[in-house]
């Protein structure tokens, strides 16, 4: 028994040291963080639909998105491109009835956005 306790603590050992070694090639400081957008709910109908239809609009933008989600899914882009994603999901929204919830960031938190207050011009206080 005391042999296979320290060959599996050698194969663990082992494959930490390997993932380790390579885990800056897939997780490094140039990955982009992804930020939510949109959300909608996650049935068949809306996924061939509305989901299908939003990947299309941001791919035509040459914006990287993931799709994530049980019960709703929720539609992610690179932070740095988020700003425009909201726009073209708010004026899908208005101009062709897609049915997605938008999300803006507030603090720490992302709240629900009505595609008016993402398309007018923010005031200056």
């Amino acid at each position: 028994m005391r042999r296979y306790a320290k060959l599996v603590r050698a194969r663990i050992l082992i494959s930490s040291t390997v993932l380790s070694l390579f885990s800056h090639f897939s997780f490094g400081a140039d990955d982009p963080k992804y930020v939510p957008v949109a959300s909608y709910r996650n049935t068949a109908k809306l996924r061939e639909t509305v989901g299908a239809r939003a990947y299309v609009i941001l791919r035509e933008r040459k914006i990287n998105c993931v799709e994530a989600g049980s019960y709703g899914n929720t539609v992610s882009v690179p932070a740095d491109r988020a700003d425009e994603a909201l726009q073209l999901l708010a004026k899908a929204i208005k101009s062709e009835g897609l049915r997605l919830t938008l999300l803006v960031p507030n603090g720490d938190r992302y709240i629900v956005a009505t595609p008016d207050s993402v398309l007018e011009p923010k005031k200056e206080q």
